[in-house]
């Protein structure tokens, strides 16, 4: 996928019987482009440099929290 419009365009089209892999999908979407984004930000204006494991970390994280918060009895698995 190589863009966001392609990126949506694949979530609707692959639709999934469970709730939970679905809001999954969603979720590490939205958490891609907002740790991209904050990644591209900090490279132009800081300087700093980003690493793939770092940013692919931060996806991870941020979907596993959201999803234990909403669902903390069922055991999660991709």
């Amino acid at each position: 996928m190589t863009t966001i419009a392609s990126a949506l365009k694949w979530l609707h089209k692959k639709p999934s019987r469970s709730a939970i892999l679905m809001k999954a999908r969603r979720l590490a979407l939205s958490s891609a482009v907002f740790n991209l984004w904050k990644a591209r930000n900090a490279l132009i204006f800081d300087g700093t440099p980003f690493y793939e494991a770092s940013v692919i970390s931060c996806i991870k994280s941020d979907v596993y929290k959201v999803l234990y918060a909403l669902y903390p009895v069922q055991c999660i698995t991709f």
